[in-house]
This record gives C-alpha cells, sequence and structure tokens, in this order.
C-alpha cells in the first residue's frame, strides 16, 4: 500500500515485512564484498544500504 502525504512532503509505503508467514527480510550491506546482515526492521531505520532478500 502507498500513501502520499504532500502536505508533509513524504510518500509512506507499507511493505509485509513482520508478517508470519512473510518471506520477505531486510538486510543491510556492509560492503559490496559480502552478503548483508539481517536487521530488524521494528527497531532500526531503513537506509540506502537496505535490500530486499
Amino acid at each position: 500500500m502507498v500513501s502520499i502525504h504532500p502536505k508533509e512532503n513524504c510518500i509512506i509505503v507499507k511493505l509485509p515485512l513482520t508478517t508470519p508467514t512473510g518471506k520477505v527480510r531486510v538486510k543491510r550491506w556492509i560492503d559490496e564484498l559480502n552478503f548483508g546482515i539481517q536487521i530488524a526492521t521494528r527497531r532500526e531505520k531503513l537506509t540506502s544500504n537496505d535490500y530486499l532478500e
């Protein structure tokens, strides 16, 4: 689901990352030579170094 809020200058995208049957994991790249480490999306904000697996 995507919500656009022009008055607040933001776009909110809801991703099914925390569903019990979800097969999506968020990982964060540390460097280009290694695979990323899994992050807790409820505790950490997403950054430009994150990707979905």
